[in-house]
């Protein structure tokens, strides 16, 4: 019995070499993919406070724009802009106000030849 046990060591140093290197690829992909899901909450977050401004429904497209863009710039997201904004921002109005949807694509490089592009969308309906 005792002699079955000294025989099992356990991973080896090339197992746990192994373990390692596959442990550290996923954390250096997920530090350079995480920062695009940190950047989508801050535009989601940006969005939902547009619901809950006071008088937002009342408002026309062009205070929409500078609100959310306002919004935007202090959460420190600089893809839309006023000149961009009409390229990820659609506003419709409504009979009781709007609807405005946010969808862009964000793309990471990972190696030279790898890259990894996330699609995001969101939109809020304003009574």
């Amino acid at each position: 019995m005792f002699k079955n046990m000294r025989k099992q060591q356990g991973a080896g140093k090339m197992g746990l070499l192994f373990i390692l290197a596959v442990l550290g690829c996923g954390v250096w992909l997920a530090l350079k993919v995480v920062p695009l899901y940190v950047n989508n909450a801050k535009v989601a977050n940006a969005l939902e406070n547009m619901k809950v401004q006071p008088g937002a429904d009342k408002k026309n497209n062009a205070e929409l724009q500078s609100d959310l863009t306002k919004r935007l710039g202090v959460e420190g997201i600089e893809r839309i802009t006023r000149e961009t904004f009409k390229d990820y921002v659609t506003v419709e109005r409504t009979a009781t106000g709007y609807n405005m949807t946010v969808a862009y694509d964000d793309l990471v490089k990972i190696t030279n030849d790898f890259y990894v592009m996330v699609r995001f969308k969101k939109s809020i309906s304003v009574p």
